[in-house]
């Protein structure tokens, strides 16, 4: 086999597994009501049991942060919402704040609190949002 051939033979297998490790979650839907606030989306390498796949997403400005969401099937395990460029340590109420937003068309609660607990982990200064069932902790290992 020549050369050429062979390096089109690669490329092509390379981008058919990249097209597949980036394939969205089950929860599409969910993607797509935080793409309003972060458009920009990036498959996460490593994922934290007991989700399946997780999620990077940036915003257009540097000073709203980033968001890392992860998912089991449809549904959210976590949400770790970071700072941009000089930004400052959240709040409480504004932690608060971000449940109130999701909290019926993502988590799927009647009331926030009902199966997510929401708070700031200071080690990492990100506001996180977490199924009840998920030790909060596990996302500041290996940090």
């Amino acid at each position: 086999m020549c050369r050429a051939t062979l390096c089109l033979a690669i490329l092509s297998v390379g981008i058919s597994c990249t097209i597949q490790a980036q394939r969205p979650p089950a929860a599409a839907k969910s993607l797509e009501i935080l793409k309003r606030t972060y458009p920009h989306v990036t498959a996460k390498r490593y994922v934290r049991a007991p989700a399946d796949s997780a999620w990077l997403l940036y915003a257009d400005s540097t000073e709203v942060g980033t968001l890392e969401v992860a998912f089991q099937g449809d549904e959210v395990v976590y949400m770790i919402f970071r700072r941009g460029v000089g930004g400052v340590s959240w709040k409480q109420w504004e932690i608060n704040k971000l449940h109130d937003v999701y909290h019926e068309n993502l988590l799927h609660e009647d009331r926030p609190g009902e199966k997510y607990d929401s708070s700031l982990l200071p080690q990492i200064n990100a506001a996180v949002i977490t199924r009840k069932d998920f030790d909060a902790k596990a996302l500041i290992s290996g940090m």
